[in-house]
């Protein structure tokens, strides 16, 4: 079974971490056998082996001799022994053959002596933390680590940490039968990094330089996902400081956009985190959130935020934060967005504050009263002593400090969350005004307004942006889970493409899907639909269906699934959708740009800046320090490198998207709980 197992994740492409003895009785220099042949087989397919194995073998000098083998086949740099005495053990033996060791017992009690011993954590995921990031901190480059672990319980945990210090991608070969859909889905997670870049724009809106960093994510247990807010300010100081190298002009002013619905939490006398922060795609907070949903608190939740019960959103996190994350709430507690902490840091601790888009997605904001709910407030027990001062999103939120890679005395002075930003940087800036950006998912935001619309089944409320002045544009957000997603399984899944940049030429090859529809629901259908039991679905194959077929399936399932979030939309708040201005790695294709203005009926138009999210930011800071007198002199600049013109004939398109419609229901309801 694991021979089977690791073959086909190898062929496709992943690291193996994780070999786990499921046998009782097998011979130790048999054991060892195996897993050198198994090693050996990883590599000569280009693997690289991080691999867990028995303590018992080591125990005996054939076992060591097998070890030594083992590690010498697979040029393993590091060992890193967990567990009890029988781990000390083989952390001695292997020590005494020459090979570094990184020791982290459970008990206090040893006399070995390797360096970097830590004591007293209490399980095997806190050991197995505190020995990568141990390992990783050093000058040393180690790129094939050796975990040994005594209790094959642990083993997926272990490698989870291993593989996310190291940036590999993680296959998991556990005890007991797995899911091999939840296992795909972990991997792309684990494979992933948080990223921050530093981008600087000239009072024409043109970028003129920019830094990037990368910044691990962590996975204490499956469905948690966090950040080390440290690590986003060391990320934040390293590109401004890159950035300020690169600019000869001053500095007018910062703009901050960040992931919305992070949490931070932390202490305004230390200006330490009191916790990781816990990331937007953290799921831990379910049950609370189910809990909640039981008692009818879905609709008076739903009619003041705009947004749905779901842990997407901070409030269920800041709540499991005090009650479970050993939080002891006081005078100096503070909690924020990555926004807030960012300008906290930033000051010096001057300022606690957001603005309105980032507390509009916390689920304890009124956006109709533009103000925090008390009532929302109490119902997930988080005190209002520790929230930031709500602002606009242009203005001056404070001024940088001293010792920072940047000048004393900048102002930061704009502020908005991703989506909020984007829509922004696309001078969406009139009613019906939308924009899409085509990621490995898509949101589409539409501004509606001033006026905050009723809630409707299958999408989001929330507010665009508010002026110093005090205006306030509302905007109906939309989440549509897989558009360049779809591209990359035609890639890895199925192999009918090599490239990304394939999948445009191939769609275009053929000029219609001949009847070939793809819904690709792999994790649920969203806006507006939202039906997590939906599941991947072609529809229409026949002998004569090709690879272009279905590449241009592929590319009008984007084009669709974006219209039924705007035809949403357009029925929800009143608005007819006027223009959509696009961005994002799928919106190169000007196949897409044509499917898209055929399927809503307006022109369809491509950002001539990529970087319209930071852009957004810039503009929002740039207005509120008087560089741009207001939002006409930023409509004015804004440029389109691209413009596709619908059809004037509607009857095939409406024709397609009927047909389609037909594939989506066929998707709904597929899996089974």
């Amino acid at each position: 079974v694991i021979r089977g197992v690791v073959r086909q994740a190898t062929q496709d492409g992943h690291t193996v971490i994780g070999f786990r003895d499921g046998w009782r009785g097998v011979m130790a220099n048999d054991w060892m056998t195996l897993t050198v042949q198994s090693c050996r087989g990883l590599l000569t397919r280009g693997g690289t082996v991080l691999g867990t194995t028995r303590i018992n073998p080591f125990m005996t000098e054939d076992g060591r001799d097998h070890c030594r083998a083992t590690l010498e086949a697979n040029d393993v740099d590091v060992l890193i022994a967990i567990g009890g005495e029988g781990t000390l053990s083989c952390a001695q033996a292997m020590f005494e053959l020459g090979f570094p060791v990184l020791g982290v017992p459970k008990t206090i009690d040893n006399d070995i002596g390797i360096t970097e011993m830590t004591f007293g954590f209490a399980t095997a995921v806190d050991i197995a933390t505190e020995a990568i990031g141990r390992l990783h901190s050093t000058a040393e480059s180690h790129d094939r680590v050796m975990v040994a672990e005594v209790m094959g319980r642990h083993v997926g945990h272990i490698a989870i940490h291993s593989g996310l210090a190291g940036g590999a991608t993680v296959t998991l070969i556990p005890e007991k039968p797995f899911d091999i859909d939840e296992v795909c889905k972990n991997l792309q997670r684990r494979h992933e990094r948080g990223k921050f870049a530093s981008i600087a724009f000239d009072e024409g809106g043109q970028p003129v330089s920019s830094s990037y960093r990368e910044f691990p994510q962590y996975f204490p247990q499956p469905g948690w996902v966090e950040h080390d807010a440290n690590e986003i300010y060391d990320a934040v100081l390293a590109t401004l400081g890159e950035l300020m190298a690169q600019v000869d002009e001053p500095v007018a002013a910062i703009g901050i956009t960040d992931q919305r619905e992070t949490v931070v939490m932390w202490d305004r006398s230390t200006h330490e985190p009191l916790h990781r922060a816990i990331v937007w795609q953290d799921r831990r907070t379910t049950a609370r959130c189910a809990e909640l949903a039981e008692s009818g608190h879905t609709d008076r939740i739903r009619r003041a935020t705009g947004l749905v019960l779901d842990p997407y959103f901070s409030a269920s996190k800041v709540d499991w934060l005090i009650a479970n994350g050993h939080i002891s709430v006081d005078a100096n507690t503070a909690f924020g967005t990555v926004d807030s902490w960012l300008v906290w840091k930033l000051t010096g601790g001057a300022a606690h504050v957001t603005d309105t888009t980032n507390a509009s997605r916390t689920l304890l904001f009124d956006i109709g009263k533009l103000e925090w709910s008390e009532e929302l407030l109490d119902l997930f027990s988080v005190p209002k002593s520790i929230l930031p001062e709500v602002r606009p999103s242009s203005g001056r939120f404070g001024v940088t400090t001293s010792g920072l890679p940047v000048p004393e005395g900048i102002a930061i002075s704009g502020i908005a969350g991703d989506q909020h930003a984007s829509l922004f940087g696309q001078a969406c800036f009139s009613p019906g005004d939308a924009k899409n950006t085509y990621g490995t998912g898509s949101f589409v935001l539409m501004n509606v307004g001033d006026t905050m619309p009723d809630p409707v089944d299958g999408l989001l409320t929330t507010v665009g942006w508010t002026l110093a002045d005090g205006s306030t544009t509302y905007a109906l957000e939309g989440a549509v889970f897989v558009t360049g997603a779809a591209i990359q399984w035609l890639r890895d899944g199925l192999g009918i493409i090599s490239d990304a940049s394939e999948i445009g030429p191939l769609a275009a090859s053929v000029e219609s899907n001949d009847d070939v529809f793809f819904v690709p629901a792999f994790t649920g259908l969203g806006s507006p639909w939202w039906d997590s039991n939906a599941r991947g679905t072609i529809v229409g194959l026949t002998r004569g269906t090709t690879k272009a077929h279905l590449a241009r399936a592929t590319v009008e399932s984007m084009a669709l699934q974006t219209r039924d979030v705007i035809d949403a939309m357009a029925t929800a708040g009143g608005v007819e959708v006027e223009s959509l201005r696009i961005d994002g790695g799928a919106g190169v294709m000007d196949l897409l740009l044509q499917l898209q203005a055929d399927q809503i009926g307006v022109d369809v138009h491509r950002s001539a800046i990529t970087e319209t999210t930071a852009l957004g930011a810039a503009y929002l800071a740039g207005i509120g320090e008087g560089v741009w007198s207001g939002i006409e002199e930023v409509a004015d600049a804004w440029k389109s490198d691209f413009t596709a013109t619908p059809k004037p004939e509607r009857h095939d398109v409406d024709a397609l998207h009927q047909r389609w419609l037909q594939a989506v229901e066929r998707s709904k309801g597929w899996a089974q709980d």
